[in-house]
């Protein structure tokens, strides 16, 4: 009997070692860089976001009201959730851990700015799906700036009911933040699983389907009406040419009575050679203005509607790929397992928050990649900022910035 309760400490003891080295090599090795850059990247690129979002002037007041929101969002999310964490494993100091309140207003407040943040992503969402599968409705009422601030103060009103756990159950027990027992923490945990996981996940995968699919449809029309366009123009200038009824053959095969006969039908010869050297010369043009109408159009659907369809869709993207291990795990305790080792709790819950973090850092280098006019406009800004020269800026027929230094 005792030889078996020493076996099963042993084990117990060995366990409990691994998920410890597996939590301090995570503090050690992982966290301790990883923290400082995602904080220092993620604080420089939404000052960025702001100061691009403020003086470009690109965008209308019904996009400005969900991409500030989203700045404002990721820099407190940051602040709140990345200092945090920072503070704990490179200083040991738990700022929940001093007293109840600071316990419920950090808890509270950290896991509000996520579900904020993720519900003014997925508001973009629909106004821009809506926009692109009715875009004649770009002046609707529904999207009008009164409305779409009504929008959104129902939404922050609303998104108050799932953290509720957080203020009512959560206290300082034992040194620690923690809730009151096993089954507050797995309620939170399952708010936190559908409420800023699946709900928003949906929303975002649905309109970013949606928006691909309409988007790639009225690329393959384009395409197909330009491709149109082009053998129209081959059969128009054939059509037009004087002399195309004669094959070479026929010119070839034909017959001259006398030598001055020969010298002028040889001039004639070389006159429709040149006419023929000339159509094709205008044919080879027209190819290449219907070429450049091709490339004008796909940019044109790239970067369509102010060029914040590409922006959107990586940015959803981004998000579904930073937070799916933390939905995952949270369904894996809700619904699969009863209890989990505390140490390899903390490994993997810090390790997937963490990645989370992603979202809010990165958000800014979407402004630059989503499109050449972002990036035209991030120069003038940058040379604005950095030069005293006097920059104006101007769009050429092509819809492209250009940038002029005096």
């Amino acid at each position: 009997m005792n030889d078996s309760f020493m076996l099963d400490y042993q084990l117990f003891q060995k366990d409990h070692n691994v998920s410890t080295i597996l939590y301090d090599n995570l503090c050690r090795y992982y966290l301790i860089w990883y923290l400082p850059t995602v904080i220092t990247l993620g604080f420089i690129g939404t000052i960025f976001c702001l100061l691009f979002l403020i003086h470009s002037k690109m965008f209308s007041s019904n996009l400005l009201i969900w991409l500030i929101s989203i700045c404002v969002s990721d820099f407190l999310i940051l602040l709140m959730e990345g200092v945090w964490m920072l503070l704990k494993i490179w200083f040991k100091i738990d700022i929940r851990d001093y007293n109840d309140w600071l316990c419920i207003v950090h808890t509270s407040f950290s896991n509000y700015l996520l579900y904020w943040s993720a519900y003014m992503q997925c508001l973009l969402s629909v106004q821009r799906c809506f926009l692109v599968l009715y875009p004649l409705q770009v002046k609707s009422k529904w999207l009008s700036l009164s409305n779409l601030l009504t929008y959104q103060g129902i939404i922050s009103i609303l998104l108050i009911l799932p953290i509720l756990p957080y203020p009512l159950y959560w206290q300082v027990t034992n040194g620690d933040c923690d809730p009151i027992n096993d089954r507050i923490f797995r309620l939170t945990t399952l708010c936190d699983l559908i409420f800023w996981g699946f709900i928003p996940v949906f929303v975002m995968t649905t309109c970013t389907g949606v928006i691909c699919r309409n988007l790639l449809a009225r690329h393959k029309f384009v395409r197909r009406t330009i491709q149109s366009r082009i053998k129209c123009n081959h059969q128009d200038n054939y059509s037009n040419l004087p002399h195309s009824k004669y094959s070479v053959d026929n010119l070839c095969k034909q017959n001259y009575r006398a030598e001055s006969k020969i010298y002028i039908n040889t001039k004639t010869k070389l006159s429709r050679s040149e006419i023929i050297l000339s159509n094709q010369e205008s044919i080879s043009v027209n190819d290449l203005r219907t070429k450049s109408e091709l490339n004008k159009c796909n940019y044109v659907i790239q970067d369509s509607n102010k060029h914040v369809t590409p922006l959107l869709l990586c940015m959803n993207f981004l998000y579904m790929a930073s937070v799916f291990r933390l939905l995952i795990y949270f369904a894996y305790i809700n619904f699969i397992t009863d209890h989990i080792d505390n140490n390899i709790h903390k490994f993997l819950y810090y390790l997937f928050r963490s990645l989370c973090l992603l979202n809010t850092c990165t958000n800014w280098i979407f402004y630059c990649v989503a499109g050449k006019k972002f990036r035209d406009h991030t120069k003038q800004l940058l040379l604005s900022i950095c030069n005293s020269k006097k920059t104006v800026s101007m769009e050429n027929k092509d819809g492209f910035l250009v940038i002029k230094i005096f």
